[in-house]
């Protein structure tokens, strides 16, 4: 998460880079599906700040349209903290507009999410609902099966 604040970049979910570092008894199946959902809050919220950083914006009247028009390129490509210059063949971006930019990333993306209280959204990959094998199966018809960090080790509950 800090490194979100820092870079403005969220870790791609395929490299599994956001929880690699972290030393935890669990298995590797359950980190990533912690990481997916971590990794999905902070899209979330990258989103929603997206729609109020077009909003702040463009309802200022102080910036002329070709600043706007840059702002709102840097927000749309999340450049926030590209450093330099930018030039392509149909913009170019000084870098004292991604500072603007930055500027305006910093003190509106509010809050973070906390995800010290999360519940993990259990996948098929660690959690899978069965059929109960039990005789007595009336009052419990399925059974939820949890794969552990230890192999060939499966609770039933």
């Amino acid at each position: 998460m800090n490194n979100f604040r820092k870079t403005g970049n969220i870790p791609n979910n395929t490299k599994n880079e956001f929880y690699k570092p972290i030393k935890t008894v669990l298995s590797e199946r359950y980190k990533d599906v912690i990481n997916r959902q971590v990794v999905g809050m902070l899209n979330s919220k990258l989103s929603n700040f997206k729609i109020l950083f077009n909003k702040i914006v463009l309802s200022n009247d102080s910036l002329d349209d070709d600043t706007k028009m840059k702002l709102c390129f840097i927000n749309k490509h999340q450049m926030y903290y590209y450093k330099g210059n930018y030039v392509s063949d149909k913009i170019s971006v000084s870098e004292d507009m991604f500072k603007l930019a930055r500027w305006i990333f910093k003190h509106f993306i509010g809050r973070l999410p906390n995800c010290n209280n999360i519940n993990m959204m259990l996948q098929n990959k660690v959690a899978q609902l069965e059929e109960s094998n039990n005789i007595n199966s009336t009052k419990y018809p399925f059974v939820i099966r949890l794969s552990t960090h230890s192999l060939k080790i499966h609770s039933n509950l």
